[in-house]
């Protein structure tokens, strides 16, 4: 027993396939620990506090979302408004480089005289005539009669009108802004045709006067003043479309609360998280057991970790139990564990057999095995190696047979069967054949 090894040396892929034989293990608790952690979530739960939080955290999002959506109604209908006007309007239509402009000036006299003899002087009423033809040039007739010649609505073409009135010098100018000449001409002659109708009803309500036109003309000009005004326009649409973005993304940023007990789509997502936590920490738990209880069981696992454990001689291997899960014969295959038929095999052990036992002729076969499958080796053994005596017996340990056999005996063979024979089992039946003076010629392994 001089190559005894003291040192234990474990191979994570002895680990890793010690756990793969067992997924199906793995995988039921795996499965168990989801459905319990899963379940664990959708149980009912008093939740009398969460929820007063909850109501008081629903109230606030309604308010929010009100708030918010007022905004956002009252933005769009603003800004409805001004994209019209900017698509309706002349005004906004006016090239300020190129504006043509009807202008008609006239000229009121109310024949009104200031009397040197007199202490108390009439009323001059030049300005109340002025006042009133500016209100009827202003006015809807002749709103509606520009709008007509401008070829738009009365409510853009109030905003093309502009009156300027000089009392000390009792005129009146009345300006059209227009796009084309066209236009500036149509707009000019309708307000040349409203003077008359306009003098007989101020002569009647204010005073009695004559009035003539000063000038009509069109003209075109520049007016830079246009670019600011119609720029404070196009900015102020820049302006609600910016706000209107923010509010709609403030509205979109808001997320509803959950009912802590009724909101089912949380209480499934939460079951569904933890379950699968729960799996993967089922598998894990499962894994590491099985680990634990490969290192401390002390049992052979292959024919690897026998000879690295105890330092005795591997005659070969025989197929053990062979599963007839597709899976775990390619876990078998993979590992390298012997899957070839027995026939060949017994063939080589004896060749091995024979070449290492040299003059000894009566072999004894032991183990901790089934008595069937240790006679049965025997047999197949004895078949292959007729020049030699081969007997079976139990381990050498415990059977007092075994004891009586090993002392008729030259040489002794263990079985060892992987998961089921023990290292300290193994090691103490090779010190009770080595004290004995027996050639120990190695190790036959079942499933390594």
């Amino acid at each position: 027993m001089e190559n005894k090894r003291n040192d234990h040396i474990i191979y994570f892929k002895d680990l890793l396939f010690a756990a793969l034989y067992r997924w199906r293990a793995i995988l039921a608790v795996a499965l168990l620990a989801a459905v319990l952690l899963g379940a664990l979530q959708c149980i009912p739960k008093d939740n009398t506090d969460a929820d007063i939080l909850y109501q008081d955290a629903k109230k606030q999002y309604d308010i929010s979302c009100n708030v918010l959506n007022t905004k956002i109604d009252i933005l769009q209908n603003n800004l409805n408004i001004q994209l019209d006007y900017v698509e309706n309007s002349i005004f906004m239509q006016l090239n300020p480089y190129s504006l043509h402009e009807a202008t008609l000036k006239l000229y009121a006299d109310t024949g009104y005289q200031i009397n040197p003899g007199l202490s108390y002087q009439a009323p001059d009423k030049t300005g109340a005539v002025l006042s009133a033809y500016e209100a009827g040039f202003l006015g809807d007739q002749i709103t509606d009669q520009l709008a007509q010649a401008a070829g738009t609505t009365a409510q853009h073409a109030s905003e093309l009108i502009a009156c300027t009135t000089l009392a000390g010098e009792g005129t009146i100018t009345v300006v059209v802004r227009c796009t084309t000449n066209e236009m500036a001409q149509a707009c000019l002659d309708a307000l040349a045709a409203q003077i008359d109708s306009l003098h007989t009803g101020i002569n009647e309500a204010v005073t009695a006067h004559t009035v003539s036109v000063l000038s009509k003309s069109v003209t075109q000009k520049v007016d830079l003043t246009l670019v600011a005004k119609q720029a404070e326009v196009t900015d102020r649409i820049t302006s609600f479309q910016k706000l209107l973005t923010e509010a709609q993304q403030q509205r979109a940023a808001l997320v509803a609360p959950q009912h802590p007990i009724n909101g089912s789509a949380s209480v499934v997502k939460n079951a569904v998280i933890f379950a699968v936590l729960g799996f993967i920490l089922g598998a894990f738990v499962s894994v590491c057991v099985i680990w634990v209880v490969h290192i401390i069981s002390g049992k052979v696992y292959s024919a690897r970790t026998l000879r690295d454990r105890t330092g005795l001689n591997i005659l070969g291997c025989l197929p053990g139990k062979i599963s007839k899960n597709t899976l775990d014969r390619w876990l078998q295959t993979k590992e390298g564990r012997c899957l070839n038929d027995i026939a060949s095999q017994t063939a080589l052990l004896a060749a091995c057999i024979r070449n290492r036992c040299g003059e000894d002729t009566n072999i004894l076969v032991t183990g901790d095995n089934a008595a069937e499958d240790r006679n049965a080796l025997v047999e197949a053994l004895q078949a292959s190696l007729p020049e030699k005596q081969i007997a079976g017996a139990d381990s050498l340990r415990s059977s007092a047979d075994a004891q009586t056999a090993l002392a008729a005996c030259d040489a002794v063979i263990m079985v060892v069967q992987c998961g089921v024979c023990q290292y300290s089992a193994i090691l103490a039946d090779a010190e009770i054949a080595t004290e004995c003076n027996k050639t120990l010629i190695g190790c036959i392994v079942l499933g390594g």
